[in-house]
């Protein structure tokens, strides 16, 4: 399965994450090339929200989690898929979106 079913299968919260594509033309046999998705991995967010307030951090914090639960929810659930390497590295909050409306980027 490619990327691009991924991403239908993500359709309806694809205003809340962001799934890499693959680079036409450059993906063989033996290479994917994916575009560049420029954001935070999860796991050093602590230090980004350092200065929010506890109850901001409590809310962003659980909003990450809630949506990538969600994600995995409908990758197993809708899409009959399981993304094997679901480690913190491969999860990233984008960065340049505003509070209210930080995606999740998932690389699969």
């Amino acid at each position: 399965m490619n990327c691009h079913v991924a991403l239908q299968r993500h359709k309806g919260i694809s205003k809340k994450i962001e799934i890499p594509r693959s680079v036409p033309g450059l993906v063989t046999r033996r290479l994917l090339v994916m575009n560049f998705l420029d954001g935070l991995q999860i796991t050093r967010l602590g230090d980004k929200t350092k200065k929010l307030s506890r109850k901001k951090r409590k809310v962003a914090m659980e909003r990450i989690v809630h949506r990538v639960a969600e994600a995995y929810g409908r990758q197993l659930l809708y899409g009959g898929l399981f993304q094997a390497d679901g480690h913190p590295g491969n999860i990233l909050v984008m960065k340049g979106m505003s509070e209210n409306t930080k995606k999740i980027n998932k690389i699969t």
